[in-house]
């Protein structure tokens, strides 16, 4: 998480736990990591969570992010892991 986000949550998660907080990550790994990437108060306050995928385009990417792609898959092809499915139920969870 960039720090800037980081600084915003931390300094205003007493006024953000009052709040509808729906949380989610991005990327293309699987991940369940909220109480890691959020403080804990804010992680257990959320009504919804759910990691949503990525997308990794090699011709956006850099060589280091080419490489780094090609040892954990295998390859270093565009890849969309976006669910649409998962993504409607978090809005549905949040009653949007």
């Amino acid at each position: 998480m960039r720090g800037e986000a980081k600084a915003f949550l931390t300094k205003n998660a007493d006024e953000l736990c009052t709040k509808k907080l729906g949380l989610f990550l991005s990327g293309l790994a699987e991940t369940n990591n909220f109480d890691k990437t959020f403080t804990p108060k804010i992680a257990q306050s959320a009504v919804a969570r759910a990691t949503l995928g990525g997308i990794f385009d090699p011709i956006k990417s850099n060589l280091i992010e080419r490489i780094i792609i090609k040892l954990v898959r295998g390859d270093a092809k565009y890849l969309n892991s976006i669910d649409d499915g998962k993504i409607a139920k978090f809005v549905e969870a949040l009653n949007l």
